[in-house]
């Protein structure tokens, strides 16, 4: 449950001690570092839910 807010304050922590901008490459990464880390938690939730079974 704590994989996203983990990986976005890690991505914005990383990104403000570079110093770089944030523009629209940096916010469309952030948008694709939450889709992944979701993808990844309702596939552990599926298969803990199999494994269950």
């Amino acid at each position: 449950m704590t994989a996203i807010p983990f990986g976005v304050l890690g991505a914005l922590l990383a990104n403000a001690i570079r110093g770089l901008e944030n523009d629209v490459y940096f916010q469309i990464g952030l948008l694709v570092l939450i889709g992944l880390g979701a993808k990844n938690a309702v596939l552990r939730v599926s298969a803990a839910v199999d494994f269950r079974r």
